[in-house]
């Protein structure tokens, strides 16, 4: 079976020899096919004008799963690697694909106590349990987009319908189900506040990203969103997975003016800075998905300095 593996995950498998900033503490595989979505954001839509290779700004060369991780075993530890994560695509046969996979990888010893997480969409909670038994850990199930206009328009079908598999799965699977929720595209702080709350109460784990404009995608003129906002609602995101009750408040523009707490007792709550990085499934830290070496992230791959701590708190307010 062909698959497309992250850069950073081929070098962590000795298959590319590039220097690493930040390791990838999860494996990141994506289906091989030609994708019948038509997502605006994404290099593998239908109407995508470039290389396939890409999806946001990280390039996926092309495996056979079986090189990647051989019957035989790697020859070297996996002690860093905490999960391997599959990236479906839209077609006919993405499910069987994606049961297949797993299974093979199920049957390898060496891979035996590492968890494996697929974001997919399977179309009822029928199919999602038949996943769930092929031996995935967790299910992520993407939103993507906090509205259903917004999602009629960029992503094309019904946010309703999608919404509500998510949540019956969630109900049926208490904690092995998440989504994506993208911020920067088109939404108001509130509106994706609002639907980080609702997911919350749902029993939903929100992986947040923000919009990274791809050239050759519909959105390719967008514009990434503000870090500011980004952090209010990466803040919003861990006082709810923390268990934190919150009251916010939102000015005339929809942005987020209070969390319900005094500032000095919000910010020692965030005072680890947790809740800056990567959110999502255990032990997932995408490095530079969102952004490229240098910049100052908008997910931390990996726990933060004293320094990048006060800098993304003071980046709240603004």
């Amino acid at each position: 079976m062909q698959i497309r593996v992250s850069t950073g995950s081929a070098a962590v498998l000795g298959k590319k020899q590039i220097r690493l900033q930040e390791k990838p503490t999860t494996i990141y595989l994506l289906a091989h096919g030609e994708c019948r979505g038509d997502c605006g954001f994404c290099p593998q839509a239908r109407s995508f004008q470039g290389d396939k290779k890409w999806l946001s700004r990280v390039s996926w060369p092309l495996y056979e799963l079986e090189e990647l991780f051989p019957p035989g075993g790697l020859g070297k530890p996996l002690a860093e690697i905490k999960r391997i994560c599959i990236q479906t695509i839209l077609e006919p046969d993405w499910s069987q694909k994606l049961i297949s996979a797993v299974r093979y990888l199920k049957s390898l010893p060496y891979l035996k106590d590492i968890p494996i997480s697929a974001s997919c969409r399977p179309v009822n909670i029928r199919q999602a349990e038949s996943l769930l038994a092929a031996g995935i850990d967790r299910l992520g199930i993407p939103l993507d987009v906090a509205t259903g206009e917004l999602f009629q328009r960029i992503k094309g079908g019904s946010f309703s319908a999608v919404y509500s598999t998510l949540v019956e799965t969630a109900k049926a699977f208490p904690g092995r189900i998440s989504t994506h929720l993208i911020i920067g595209l088109g939404e108001s702080e509130e509106e994706a506040a609002r639907l980080i709350q609702t997911l919350a109460q749902e029993g939903i784990t929100t992986a947040l990203f923000a919009l990274t404009p791809v050239l050759g995608t519909r959105l390719a003129k967008y514009s990434p969103p503000s870090r500011a906002s980004y952090r209010r609602l990466q803040a919003l995101r861990y006082l709810l997975a923390q268990g934190r009750e919150v009251d916010l408040m939102f000015d005339s523009a929809g942005r987020i003016t209070s969390f319900g707490y005094p500032k000095t007792e919000l910010f020692e709550l965030l005072s680890d800075g947790a809740a800056f990085q990567t959110s999502g499934c255990p032990g997932c830290n995408r490095p530079y998905y969102n952004e490229r070496p240098g910049e100052v992230p908008y997910n931390y791959p990996r726990p933060l300095s004293a320094g990048e701590i006060s800098q993304a708190l003071a980046e709240l307010g603004k």
